[in-house]
This record gives structure tokens, C-alpha cells and sequence, in this order.
């Protein structure tokens, strides 16, 4: 899920990570003590205090230190869904994940035999992540690595370190599963969850939060879009080249759905995925045409 550096049309997660960065902080300094910020997740005993509100804080905060950097890590590495889904509908996405996944999880505190308490953290959010993360990265064998003369590629490297997060305790696997689940329903045709977008002047909100994590030097926009046209220069002798080998064998090149290897390459830029799937429709998925269009606003 490379692409553009940093936070760039990612503000939603740039937030996400802000307000859990600074939560956890709280809390692991004040672990062990009476500070107001050094507990956030809901229990049992919490439950039966009527302490609801931690249903909602539950997703703020890391317990510590190794869940923190792992998960803050995959959430970082995840932004590319904002930049794809668009930040107005990636806000409505967490919005609904993290008021379904609380409710799934509540129901088993009931049981105490199975959880005591809800897993402190955002692991909904991250694992609901990996729904859309599974079904809309393609996996090129360009990002791999190898480890002990095994060759694994990049997406099999984000599962492996999902699963270390999402089993190291039973509660971290209810949460982790529920993220699943919300997520699953999210991008499922059960309910049409996908056509709710957050107001505008929410995603102007979030992006208060670039100054934590943004110096991006001048003229970075422009960097990226002649990074973009210097990708199209270069694959577009292989198109003309393509064409005149179909027009000389009296073949018409039948229209195909976009390749999802294009879809990923334009959405790295910045660009929105719906956005991008139609340029590609309206030019018959010509990446370098498509890109034409998204660059002139089209």
C-alpha cells in the first residue's frame, strides 16, 4: 500500500492516529495510578458500575507499549483505504466500526469466563481494515522479501503481523474479530452502509491534526503530479505499441473491467477510488489516459 508519503489525502487517519497516540500516551503514564486518563476500557466491574461511556473510550487507547507500535504501524500502513474510499466516506466507515464492534464485544462480558474486560485500543478499526485491505491491494510480485530463503510477499507480511495483534489475548481476538465482522458488513450489499459520507466540515476538522505529523517541503503537489505524468511518458510507448500490433492483426481490443493493479497504482496518488474507476471505464481502462483526466479534474 505504498504511494504517496506521509499523510497525504489521509486526514481522517492522520486524526485517528493523533487522538490514539496522545490517548495511550495518558495511559501509560498514568498506568498504575489514580490520573483520570489511565483507564479507558470497559470490564466487568465497570459494566456493572453502569460505566457505558468506556464502550466508546475502549477504542481509544493502547494497553501497552508493543500494542501500540504494532498497531499504530498497521494503521499507518492502512491509510491508503482513506485515500481510496475518500475521507467522507472512510469517516462514516469508523464511525460505524466503532459503535457496531463495542455492541458485539459487550455481549460477552456477560460471560466472564470468556473476557473481563474489552480489549483497550482500536483493534476493531484496524482489523475491519483489512477486510477492504484483503479484497482491493493487489499483491505484485515486485513487494516481497525473503526470510529463511522463503519468499513472502508485503500483503503476507501485514497478515502475519495482524495475527501476532490479533491473537495475543482473548480479548484482543473478540475485538480484532469484531472489527472483521463490522467491516464485512460494511462493504457487504446486506445494508447500504457504503452511500453515508460524513460532512465536509468534519474531514476540514481532521486535517487540523497535519501539523503533528505533516512538513511536507514546497512544491510536494508538484513532485507528485510529475512523478504521475513521468509513469505515464513511460508506459505509453507500450500502449501505442499494443494498439498498432492489435490494429495490424485486424483485432479490436475487447473492453476488460479495470485491473486492480491500475486502480492501485492511480489511488496511491491521492486520487479516490470511485473516481478512479470511472476514469478508467470512460478511457477503456487506459491507466495513462485515466490519469489525464484525474490530473485535469475530469
Amino acid at each position: 500500500m505504498e504511494g504517496s508519503t506521509g499523510f497525504y489525502n489521509a486526514p481522517v487517519t492522520m486524526m485517528t492516529m493523533s487522538v490514539t497516540g496522545i490517548a495511550s500516551m495518558l495511559s501509560l503514564t498514568g498506568k498504575g495510578t489514580n490520573f483520570p486518563g489511565s483507564s479507558f476500557h470497559l470490564s466487568t466491574v465497570g459494566l456493572g458500575k453502569g460505566e457505558l461511556w468506556r464502550m466508546l473510550t475502549c477504542n481509544l487507547a493502547f494497553a501497552n507499549t508493543g500494542e501500540f507500535l504494532m498497531g499504530m504501524y498497521l494503521l499507518y500502513k492502512f491509510r491508503n483505504c482513506e485515500r481510496q474510499l475518500g475521507s467522507r466516506k472512510f469517516g462514516a466507515f469508523c464511525v460505524f466500526v466503532n459503535l457496531v464492534s463495542p455492541l458485539l464485544q459487550t455481549g460477552f462480558l456477560v460471560a466472564p469466563l470468556v473476557v473481563d474486560h474489552l480489549s483497550a485500543g482500536p483493534y476493531a478499526l484496524i482489523f475491519s481494515q483489512f477486510v477492504f485491505y484483503h479484497y482491493h491491494v493487489p499483491m505484485t510480485s515486485r513487494q516481497t522479501f525473503s526470510l529463511f530463503g522463503l519468499t513472502f510477499s508485503w500483503k503476507a507480511a501485514m497478515y502475519m503481523m495482524g495475527l501476532q495483534l490479533l491473537f495475543r489475548s482473548s480479548s484482543s481476538f473478540l475485538a480484532g474479530s469484531s472489527g472483521i465482522l463490522a467491516g464485512a458488513l460494511y462493504f457487504s450489499d446486506v445494508l447500504p452502509l457504503q452511500k453515508f459520507r460524513l460532512p465536509a466540515f468534519v474531514e476540514s476538522a481532521a486535517s487540523a491534526f497535519a501539523p503533528l505529523f505533516t512538513s511536507s517541503p514546497p512544491g510536494a503537489a508538484e513532485a507528485r503530479q510529475r512523478r504521475l505524468r513521468e509513469m505515464m511518458e513511460q508506459r505509453q510507448m507500450q500502449q501505442m505499441q499494443a494498439f498498432q500490433q492489435a490494429g495490424m492483426a485486424g483485432q479490436i481490443p475487447t473492453p476488460e473491467p479495470p485491473r486492480e493493479e491500475d486502480i492501485q497504482a492511480l489511488t496511491e496518488f491521492g486520487f479516490e477510488r470511485d473516481a478512479v474507476l470511472h476514469a478508467l471505464r470512460m478511457t477503456g481502462n487506459n491507466r495513462d489516459a485515466a490519469a489525464n483526466r484525474l490530473v485535469g479534474g475530469n
